[in-house]
């Protein structure tokens, strides 16, 4: 895949779930993103939607991507 800023490709995506956070990183590594839009909020009405898949601070391993 070509990651020529001035072509830019997206990714669709739903958050990712604790068994898929290290895939979720993986197709942003292998894609090149640069940058991650997450139009939803981690909970709605007390119900999870979606994994907190960054770290907090510094940075966190998920399977061989950091």
């Amino acid at each position: 895949m070509d990651h020529d800023p001035r072509n830019p490709a997206y990714i669709a995506s739903q958050g990712p779930l604790p068994a898929t956070v290290a895939d979720f990183w993986q197709m942003v590594w292998e894609n090149g993103c640069v940058v991650i839009v997450m139009l939803t909020s981690l909970a709605e009405n007390g119900v999870k939607q979606c994994y907190h898949y960054w770290p907090d601070e510094g940075s966190n391993l998920y399977h061989i991507y950091e």
